[in-house]
């Protein structure tokens, strides 16, 4: 009797620890992405993703940042990918980023890869010889290690 009352005393005790550490209890951790409420706006400084723009050479990525592997995809062993949509300006450098579409949605990738998009460094397009700025879309492929 006293061996089954310590056993679920224990029992108790490394159930609350593990809730009380963060434990999912064996459920999935989602997280739900909530796109920056500028999105859906136009930027009135940024030509319309959509617009077909004629150049002598497209951006080419130099450096891609890698983006951070989400912990709630890591917890539930899940790989995805997103597409993302950036502005890359005259400098190369990335002024806006979204995500387009996610294979996986709620588990974090899409935040990962835009944060990961704003610290990426590119070749900029080219009109006859000369620099300019213009959306670029890619995919981002998350996979463990």
């Amino acid at each position: 009797m006293f061996r089954t009352i310590l056993l679920f005393i224990t029992f108790g005790i490394l159930t609350a620890g593990c809730a009380w550490m963060g434990g999912t209890h064996g459920r999935e951790e989602r997280i739900t992405f909530q796109p920056d409420s500028t999105i859906s706006t136009p930027d009135p400084n940024l030509p319309n993703p959509d617009e077909f723009i004629a150049v002598d050479e497209h951006p080419v990525q130099i450096y891609g940042e890698p983006p951070i592997y989400p912990v709630a995809a890591r917890r539930a062993n899940v790989t995805g990918s997103v597409m993302v949509q950036a502005f890359v300006d005259p400098q190369g450098k990335v002024l806006k980023a979204n995500a387009l579409k996610c294979d996986r949605p709620g588990y974090g990738f899409e935040i990962a890869a835009v944060a990961a998009a704003y610290k990426g460094k590119w070749r900029p397009a080219t009109v006859n010889g000369k620099p300019i700025g213009m959306w670029v879309t890619y995919k981002v492929d998350f996979a463990h290690h």
